[in-house]
């Protein structure tokens, strides 16, 4: 299954993926939306502390 990511925050399309694939794109700080294919969302955020994404 596919799936598109935007960083909400900056207002532009990240990838997309394969939906298996989506953690190598999350690698900002921000809040991330991923539509998948069959129409549903998905929202993420993600804080980097010092090495580990929370």
């Amino acid at each position: 299954m596919r799936a598109e990511i935007w960083n909400v925050g900056k207002g532009i399309k990240v990838a997309n993926v394969d939906a298996k694939s989506l953690e190598r794109f999350l690698l900002e700080d921000g809040v991330y939306k991923i539509v998948y294919e069959d129409g549903r969302e998905e929202w993420r955020v993600v804080v980097k502390e010092g090495n580990v994404y929370l």
